[in-house]
């Protein structure tokens, strides 16, 4: 029982740090909590339950000025190893639209290399495999490289059209996931609808497409 209450004190100290890659910034993105369940009358812990998670998808595609993106991105791109970078295709902050929305890739007091480290001493405690955290990673890298994909405007048949004149991301993103550079091309560019026991495929505009892509 004594191992089972130090293992529940190391996942809230995880927890706290994974929630404080992002309560730092000016709202708040993320939102939980951790509860012990304990054995009346003696108080002996007997397990844990997660009360409440709240993510504010928005924040990842908008920064509001002098705000950064979630911290994990920075971490990420700080702490990573060459090798591992180079595997993702990743460079530093700067170059991704997603992480300089709010004009500032840094923030004052905070070691993102060293809070690299803490999230992963996070993860290790919550008992991720080395494959889960990796997959993390690739989405995590695969929404960098999104974000930095150019549409352009176009008419197909007399419909408004999206098309992606350079593909450099979008392959990124396939080679990450595992998916056909095509298939993400129409899934970033179209809409497929079944109705009248047919599939329709029409085309989406350049807003339409940026509302999908994550």
């Amino acid at each position: 029982m004594w191992q089972l209450e130090q293992k529940l004190s190391q996942l809230k100290d995880a927890e706290f740090r994974l929630l404080m890659m992002t309560r730092r910034n000016s709202g708040l993105l993320l939102r939980g909590g951790l509860r012990p369940c304990t054995r009346p009358p003696s108080g002996t812990i007997e397990g844990a339950k997660v009360d409440q998670y709240l993510l504010e998808k928005s924040r990842i595609v908008h920064q509001n000025p002098n705000e950064r993106n979630y911290h994990v991105f920075y971490c990420k791109l700080s702490g990573l190893s060459m090798e591992h970078k180079e595997k993702l295709h990743l460079k530093d902050a700067s170059h991704y639209k997603y992480l300089t929305g709010g004009g500032s890739v840094v923030c004052e007091g905070r070691d993102d290399t060293a809070e690299f480290s803490d999230i992963k001493s996070a993860m290790k405690v919550l008992m991720m495999t080395d494959t889960e955290i990796w997959d993390i990673r690739k989405i995590l890298a695969a929404l960098l490289h999104m974000g930095n994909i150019k549409y352009k405007g176009k008419v197909i048949e007399n419909l408004d059209a999206t098309d992606i004149p350079d593909h450099s991301n979008v392959e990124r993103v396939a080679s990450i996931l595992g998916v056909g550079k095509q298939s993400l091309v129409d899934a970033l560019t179209s809409k497929t609808i079944f109705t009248q026991g047919k599939l329709v495929v029409s085309t989406l505009n350049t807003n339409q497409s940026k509302d999908i892509r994550p």
